[in-house]
């Protein structure tokens, strides 16, 4: 059998634009990560359900942190660990006057991960009711958990492979008519290289953030008319191209890769996110799950990102 590995980046959101200013405080943030962050630390989503006697019910979910394990300079300072997700399923149980009522029963999956701190990337597998998104959900959970008394918060964002605009254009228009189109741009969280230039020249968009004191901003287009947005008039092309603006060296395909651009539309047919979309994956044989197989594994397929 085998095995799908997603990858996630990790964005520094509250303190970004201080690194813009001082692109060195990056490690001082990534080191509060490496020193707080605990095995056994959680995250907990709770859930309200109306249940089959009509009333409102509440349900938690709760992810915790374990085998999490330092593995050295040998693999560049990277983490290994597994996230456990802890929350009732449903299955339907039988009266005895043959009907059939909903029964909530514990269950738990787990997710085998890789996290590459220095260069702020996770590889991981995914579960049958545990996936990518819930994961970088969990993940982002417990290290935001981990760092709230400093009041730094990160963002996990799912990897993908590289599309361009003419790519994103295509894909639209397989939607249906579209009535509203999301676009969210937050500040990038580059390389270290690329802080510097940020830092050097920061651009007319994250000049504007820095000034403005903002880390993230949305664009919301919206039609009722009956033939929907037409992404290929010149307007929504001007709309769009600010994700190519973000800074000279971060263009579209870099920003929809490490997540500093989400598009979201609603067509006729389908709703489009590119958070669902494209995701950067490789496929391992199953035997490579076993702990120092997957440890070598991830440490060669994360090199080559």
């Amino acid at each position: 059998m085998s095995v799908t590995i997603y990858y996630s980046k990790l964005n520094l959101s509250s303190h970004i634009l201080d690194v813009y200013e001082n692109p060195e405080e990056l490690e001082k943030y990534l080191g509060l990560i490496s020193k707080h962050l605990k095995q056994g630390m959680k995250y907990i989503e709770s859930n309200d359900y109306i249940g089959t006697d009509g009333e409102i019910h509440n349900s938690q979910t709760v992810f915790t942190l374990d085998e999490f394990e330092y593995l050295g300079k040998k693999y560049n300072g990277a983490y290994f660990g597994r996230i456990f997700k802890e929350a009732p399923i449903f299955i339907k149980e039988k009266r005895e006057d043959n009907t059939l009522v909903s029964k909530p029963v514990d269950n738990i999956e787990s997710i085998t991960f890789y996290f590459d701190l220095k260069n702020e990337r996770v590889a991981f597998n995914t579960a049958y009711r545990f996936g990518y998104q819930e994961f970088n959900r969990a993940f982002e959970g417990i290290i935001n958990n981990a760092l709230r008394d400093k009041a730094v918060i990160f963002t996990l964002s799912l990897m993908k492979n590289k599309i361009n605009l003419e790519d994103l254009t295509n894909e639209l228009k397989k939607i249906g008519k579209i009535s509203e189109i999301k676009v969210d741009i937050k500040a990038p969280n580059p390389d270290t290289l690329l802080l510097e230039k940020i830092n050097q020249n920061a651009g007319k968009m994250l000049e504007g953030y820095k000034k403005a004191n903002i880390t993230s901003k949305s664009l919301l287009l919206r039609s009722n008319a009956p033939k929907g947005i037409n992404v290929d008039s010149q307007v929504i092309k001007d709309e769009l191209d600010e994700i190519n603006n973000i800074h000279e060296d971060i263009d579209a395909e870099k920003a929809f890769q490490n997540g500093y651009v989400n598009v979201t539309a609603i067509g006729s047919r389908a709703v489009y996110n590119t958070k669902e979309n494209h995701p950067m994956k490789n496929i391992i044989d199953d035997e490579q799950m076993i702990k120092t197989d997957f440890i070598e594994t991830l440490y060669e397929l994360m090199s080559l990102i």
